[in-house]
């Protein structure tokens, strides 16, 4: 009954295993449990769990328990699971709870309820305590993500007080944080003890007594923050006590791993700011932010060489509540790899409406020096020579208007000879030259060369808008020319495979990166044109050659624009477009052309193909086709078959059929071996496909020299339905279908008929079944019809010989006695002449009576 009234009051599915109700784990309290609680989604987030607890306890005050108002005293959740996600509409998962109407939307909460019996519920909580939580969140709209393990946390005091002090201790064994790609906290460790003095009237919350540390940093803070609406309050300082450079270290992914320890570090480090004001959807706290290194240098203890001179000086500050008034100010970035010096310095004003840049970049990097200061795996190998010399200062609004003399954006980077291997990428990856020339109008990459697994790429061509792109989400734009002798894309599909096949085990992190990811989302403020000019490519079990065409990139959408190639023994040109705009169900369109494709390269290289016409893998010949082609892709980037719609018109050329089972079936049926291999002439098959099934229309053509008209349908489940009609010569049929024909002309010449029946049979066939296990059926009686048509129309035709003769010779007979009577009689000669007249006009049409029958 419980379960049931939960589930009358949520969109979702609430199941329990088991309630409890014990004296003795809390004498002299009651200690209500449930354990294995569980919600479950529905409609959107269908099975997908919300939360999962192993245990939850409610510590009851007995007196209550008695007087019957049931006063909560503490809860305890233990080992949790908790998936919180947020789809691309917006909607989250956690918004189970069914609105109810008839309350009236401005009712105070209150911590005392009373439940359908009148009985109180009353919270008096002194200890909130969370054991082993691991939370999961998942913001696909956001394109945010968050990993929190092993999540544990005491809330103790008396919440029913309107002042008290409230402690709480807690930590985080491993969090994770990534936005747009970048993460932001990989695996970072966290803590977080405090006292703090909370006012429930004014819902104000003081720091006094705390302490955070994010890995190896601790930080402090003072103030408090208050929520006495839907408008927050804060007035927060906070600073790091500890300035140990190595401290700061650990804020790094790539620096906190295992050897941390064992880091060599010198140096000191200040972190502190402020925020305060009001936070809210339209508004911001003020704040300020420094972050300051001074001489400092790390080196890992079996490294021949140090990153030295590392100094920083920074300052993020918005003095008001507008964030268009905030500046960022890199003063100082300066460091130095073995040697290669790298500076970099910016302030960034006015960044919301009209961001004015001041940056300069300068460095010198030998790659190869890299192994030198920081470990590497031991089939990691890199070298190059990376150089930068770039100033950009000005405001954005001068390149929107085309004021390209009041920026300045000047210098150049190059990249000489990288050569990177790895596990991953055994072969090795080479950039033969990259150079990039900044301009205020664009920037220009005038010599870029790349070669992988012999695989050799040339690109040039320029960017433009590249400021707005990445100061205010602006878009990018670019056109580019891009040649290739030969590309072997298997080497990069097999390298993807290999690194995905490289971890048998699937973390959190991982399953939130699997759940993220999606088919591929083409940027909206991306607008990119390239001219591809390929001699060869190799892509699966496909090769391609002479590729030429364009392809743009604009507002979610790749198009392609007359891209032509020779493959599978033909040639294609192919006009269309890939579109990300829904990226759940991205959408292809497709206008192909194809000439001349060789149909048993095809049937091997298509898995479509397969799919849709399985009989081509028993089909010699060629085909050509205008294909028109609209479908949905799933996440793998692959066809998703039941969204399938095309239409076009197959044209062949003559085909030999054989070893199909649908044919074999047929010839067994007939008995004519001569259709277990069909030569066809010519066809043009007009076809389309709904929903991924396949309709072929009535089409004609000769198999063998038999005229044959077939259509048909091939169903997605592979389920097959066609209808046949074949004209057989009688010599090739088989001994029943010709011994029923010769009953037939037997039974003629009995009547004294001499019929020769029709040398060919009309067979009517339906194939049904499935591809692999096709079902066929005959009917003869239209066949035998035509033969029996033939006997009844010869014995009418003797019926009507037979009695033409019998007429003919009454006539005759009755002409002679006319004669007799005539010569006998007395009339004059001139009255025997006018006689033998009109007796021979009789004569006349009585003939014309007889020929017409």
């Amino acid at each position: 009954m419980a379960k049931e009234e939960i589930n009358k009051n949520v969109n979702a599915l609430v199941d329990f295993k088991d309630v409890s109700l014990s004296l003795f784990s809390n004498f002299p309290d009651f200690t209500f449990g449930i354990s294995g609680l569980e919600v479950v989604g529905i409609d959107q987030f269908d099975k997908e769990t919300l939360f999962k607890s192993e245990n939850i306890s409610l510590t009851l005050d007995l007196a209550s328990v008695f007087a019957g108002d049931y006063t909560v005293k503490e809860i305890h959740m233990e080992n949790s699971e908790i998936t919180l996600k947020v789809l691309k509409n917006g909607k989250a998962n956690w918004d189970i709870a069914i609105e109810e109407t008839s309350k009236p939307t401005n009712e105070e909460p209150s911590f005392n309820e009373k439940d359908d019996s009148g009985e109180e519920f009353n919270f008096a909580i002194s200890l909130f305590k969370i054991t082993n939580a691991n939370i999961t969140y998942n913001d696909i709209e956001g394109n945010m993500s968050s990993i929190i393990d092993n999540f544990d946390m005491e809330l103790s005091g008396d919440f029913t007080a309107d002042n008290a002090n409230i402690n709480l201790k807690s930590s985080i064994k491993k969090i994770s944080y990534k936005m747009d790609n970048i993460a932001y906290l990989n695996k970072v460790k966290m803590t977080f003890d405090a006292e703090i003095l909370s006012d429930i009237s004014e819902f104000k919350f003081t720091f006094k007594e705390n302490n955070m540390t994010i890995n190896n940093v601790a930080i402090n803070f003072d103030g408090y923050v208050s929520m006495p609406s839907d408008d927050i309050y804060t007035d927060i300082k906070f600073s790091a006590p500890d300035t140990d450079f190595k401290s700061f270290l650990s804020l790094i992914p790539a620096f906190y791993t295992e050897g941390y320890e064992d880091i060599k570090a010198d140096g000191k480090f200040e972190l502190s700011g402020w925020a305060k004001g009001i936070y809210n959807d339209n508004s911001m706290p003020a704040f300020d932010l420094d972050i300051k290194v001074n001489n400092a240098k790390f080196q890992y203890p079996d490294l021949p060489k140090y990153v030295n001179d590392i100094n920083i000086i920074t300052n993020i500050s918005s003095p008001s509540s507008d964030l268009n008034d905030m500046v960022i100010d890199l003063k100082k970035f300066h460091f130095s790899i073995a040697g290669n010096p790298m500076d970099i310095s910016m302030i960034l004003r006015t960044p919301m409406e009209d961001p004015n840049i001041d940056a300069h970049f300068k460095g010198k990097m030998d790659l190869s020096t890299i192994k030198d200061v920081y470990p590497m795996e031991s089939d990691m190998k890199i070298s190059g020579l990376f150089t930068s010399n770039i100033q950009l200062k000005g405001k954005q609004s001068d390149i929107d208007k085309g004021r390209y003399s009041k920026f300045i954006a000047k210098g150049k980077m190059n990249l000489r000879k990288l050569n990177y291997k790895d596990n991953d990428f055994p072969e090795g990856i080479i950039v033969h030259n990259a150079s990039m020339e900044f301009t205020p109008r664009f920037i220009n990459i005038s010599n870029f060369k790349t070669t992988y697994n012999k695989n050799t790429l040339n690109l040039k061509g320029r960017v433009s808008n590249y400021m707005s792109y990445a100061l205010s989400d602006g878009t990018l734009k670019g056109k580019f020319e891009l040649t290739a002798n030969y590309l072997n894309m298997n080497a990069f599909i097999a390298e993807s495979s290999t690194t995905n096949e490289t971890s048998s085990t699937t973390s959190s992190e991982e399953k939130v990166d699997e759940q993220i990811s999606q088919a591929l989302d083409i940027p909206s403020n991306i607008d990119m044109q390239l001219k591809c000019i390929i001699g060869r490519i190799r892509y699966d079990k496909i090769n391609m050659k002479a590729i030429y065409g364009n392809m743009s990139i604009k507002k979610k959408k790749v198009s392609l624009d007359n891209l032509k190639m020779e493959m599978l023994g033909g040639k294609m040109n192919m006009n269309g477009y890939y579109n990300s705009t829904e990226i759940d169900t991205p959408r292809v369109s497709l206008v192909m052309g194809i000439h001349d494709f060789n149909i048993k390269k095809t049937y091997k290289a298509m898995e479509m193909v397969k799919k849709l016409a399985p009989i081509m893998e028993n089909v010699s010949g060629r085909f050509s086709t205008i294909f028109v082609y609209k479908g949905i892709l799933d996440k793998n980037m692959e066809p998703n078959l039941a969204t399938v719609n095309a239409s076009g018109l197959l044209s062949t050329t003559k085909l030999t059929i054989k070893g199909a089972k649908s044919i074999e079936r047929l010839a067994d049926e007939l008995k004519v071996n001569e259709l277990r291999t069909l030569t066809t002439t010519p066809m043009a098959i007009p076809f389309k496909i709904v929903n991924g099934d396949l309709i072929v229309s009535e089409f004609k053509t000769n198999i063998n020299d038999m005229p044959l008209t077939m259509s048909g349908t091939t169903k997605l489940n592979q389920d097959i339905d066609y209808k046949l009609r074949i004209d057989v010569p009688r010599e090739n049929l088989g001994k029943d279908a010709n011994d029923a024909i010769a009953q037939i002309e037997e039974s003629a010449k009995a009547l004294g008929l001499d019929v020769k029946a029709s040398k060919t049979i009309v067979v009517n066939a339906k194939i049904t079944g499935t591809a692999t296990d096709p079902k066929v059926g005959l009917d003869f009686e239209k066949g035998k019809q035509g033969v029996k048509d033939e006997v009844t129309d010869a014995a009418k035709d003797k019926a009507k010989e037979e009695s033409k003769k019998e007429a003919d010779k009454q006539l005759d007979n009755a002409s002679k006695e006319a004669d007799k009577a005539i010569e006998n009689s007395d009339l004059t000669d001139e009255e025997k002449e006018k006689a033998r007249a009109a007796k021979k006009k009789l004569e006349e049409e009585a003939k014309k009576l007889l020929d017409l029958w």
